[in-house]
């Protein structure tokens, strides 16, 4: 059984009670979790697990995918336009399993900052340079700028 902190990225709904939850974890990164039974009514673990809440969660290894066994709210952080465009983009940038400690922390200083279209750019561009991508310098043979 695994235990880490985790910001739900997104949810897809997997045959008619289960959930597939994406999440960013302190530990292992950028990972898919199933949430079986989460769409009854009367479930435990889904008012625990919405999107862009920061939780802890508890999980173990299955034979397709790792099942959800347990979480427990941090903080509910909101959802925003920002927030949506923010966690779209980390979703489309980060591969899965890929563990950095600077990335969790950036997401941990996005969820705590009230966000704009310019703290969202600022914090778009720290996340290219974090996950190992770079703008082309001044004396690259490249004539156009990217912008």
């Amino acid at each position: 059984m695994f235990h880490t902190q985790g910001i739900v990225l997104k949810k897809n709904i997997h045959r008619e009670f289960n959930e597939i939850f994406v999440v960013y974890t302190k530990d292992s990164g950028k990972i898919e979790i199933m949430g079986r039974g989460t769409k009854k009514p009367l479930a435990k673990l889904a008012s625990h697990l919405q999107i862009f809440d920061l939780v802890d969660i508890e999980f173990v290894l299955g034979k397709k995918f790792k099942t959800l066994t347990g979480a427990n709210l941090i903080k509910n952080t909101g959802v925003s336009a920002a927030r949506i465009s923010f966690f779209d983009f980390l979703d489309d940038i980060i591969g899965p399993d890929d563990v950095d400690e600077s990335i969790w922390n950036l997401i941990l200083d996005f969820i705590s900052q009230d966000t704009d279209s310019l703290t969202n750019s600022f914090f778009k561009f720290c996340l290219i340079s974090l996950a190992g991508f770079q703008f082309l310098q001044k004396n690259s043979k490249r004539k156009r700028p990217f912008f």
